[in-house]
């Protein structure tokens, strides 16, 4: 029940407890539903895709192609298994 405050503003202080804990003179307040984005649509799938790839690709070994996306990585173990006459250049 509302009560008028000598101002005439309404009291806004609850005069009955609903069983629910709320107050009955007013309709229970519910927050607007927010949409739960699943757990997949938390990741960027794309990006890590992308990183797995060039990650793969610095992994080369050898002389490496001019379409070398890498900038960083050069041409490696070019002499490895010379030793033993055997070519181990190439491949990861």
């Amino acid at each position: 029940m509302w009560t008028l405050l000598k101002n005439g503003v309404k009291d806004v202080r609850c005069t009955s407890i609903g069983k629910d804990h709320y107050c009955a003179d007013k309709p229970k307040q519910t927050l607007p539903e927010t949409k739960k984005k699943p757990d997949w649509a938390k990741y960027n799938y794309a990006q890590a895709l992308h990183n797995s790839i060039l990650f793969y690709e610095a992994q080369r070994s050898g002389v490496l192609p001019k379409s070398q996306r890498v900038p960083w990585r050069g041409d490696a173990h070019l002499n490895d298994g010379c030793d033993v006459g055997t070519d181990l250049t190439g491949g990861w």
